[in-house]
């Protein structure tokens, strides 16, 4: 699949055919997410186009509401190119998100973001509820209007609802906060996981709890309650977006090791494999949460501390193996 920051950079991939773009900031990649990636995959072979996403970054709400927090990531930009091609997406245009961008008149704004008028462009696929341009101004029916003047098509993609209420990052977000990971997994399709490059830690794990780790850097995401979840992990590509190895079993750690680290420390993400990995510094992983063990808390000693991680490795390795601790 080939990234790019304009469709222009498509035409050669497009080899004629053209496009059809779907528009969204895709957070997470989730199952409301996939409903219109699958739209967009019927509208592409009802055009005879190539498929495309298009994201923005940075985060429109961090140039729309600068004074706002913007919402903790449920992905990485690498994951959510690894899960558009997954989704059979050909092409992703992450359009750079600036405040000149966000002043465009709607049409304005599609005309920035689609060039309609190189007339490449076969058609559209939006949530029924997006909304575009300044001050959300552009809706369905405009876009159906411009669909009708620039000869391309329009799909509007209704919500998708779980148990009565649309399936939305922010709704994942909460789950997650709230340590509902099963519940998070269901509106998200599979497990959340967490990616970034593995890198060297304070050495507590070999040195001190005789439990080497890979200590997960860089990624950015919402992390969950801290405390020790069963987790698996496998290695992607250094560009982040093929997974390049088999899933690997164990434990991870969130939090910010209060037993052996000084008050104030960051929270840390670390990975414990059952199998021996050998050397992974500077590799990219992968680590899926799967289920909550326990809380992270304080011990009385690192000894005390390393008797319970070898408990909770075992914990884990019996819910793998699909019995009950």
């Amino acid at each position: 699949m080939q990234a790019v920051s304009s469709l222009c950079e498509l035409n050669d991939a497009a080899r004629g055919r053209g496009v059809a773009v779907a528009f969204g900031v895709f957070d997470g990649v989730h199952r409301g997410h996939r409903k219109i990636l699958d739209a967009l995959q019927r509208l592409a072979a009802r055009t005879g186009a190539m498929p495309v996403a298009m994201t923005f970054e940075p985060h429109p709400r961090a140039v729309v509401r600068p004074d706002q927090p913007v919402p903790p990531r449920l992905c990485s930009s690498a994951a959510k190119l690894r899960l558009f091609r997954e989704a059979g997406v050909e092409g992703a245009a992450v359009m750079p998100f600036s405040r000149e961008l966000a002043a465009l008149s709607p049409e304005a704004f599609m005309e920035a973001c689609l060039h309609m008028s190189d007339h490449s462009l076969r058609g559209v696929c939006i949530g029924s509820n997006w909304r575009f341009g300044r001050g959300g101004a552009g809706d369905t029916r405009l876009l159906r209007r411009l669909g009708r003047q620039h000869d391309f098509q329009v799909a509007a993609v209704r919500e998708l609802e779980l148990f009565r209420r649309p399936v939305s990052s922010t709704r994942i977000r909460e789950a997650l906060k709230a340590g509902r990971l099963a519940f998070a997994a269901q509106l998200l399709g599979r497990p959340y996981s967490v990616d970034g490059v593995i890198t060297h830690g304070r050495g507590q794990g070999t040195q001190v709890l005789a439990c080497p780790t890979a200590n997960i850097t860089g990624s950015n995401q919402l992390l969950p309650p801290f405390g020790v979840y069963v987790a698996r992990a496998r290695k992607l590509s250094p560009d982040g977006m093929t997974a390049s190895g088999t899933w690997l079993e164990g434990i991870a750690y969130i939090g910010t090791s209060p037993t052996l680290s000084p008050p104030g420390s960051p929270p840390v993400l670390e990975f414990h494999a059952f199998a021996c990995t050998g050397d992974l510094y500077g590799t990219r992983m992968e680590v899926e949460l799967l289920e909550f063990l326990r809380m992270d808390m304080v011990f009385p000693n690192p000894q005390i501390l390393k008797n319970q991680i070898f408990a909770d490795i075992e914990t884990a390795r019996e819910r793998f193996r699909g019995t009950t601790a």
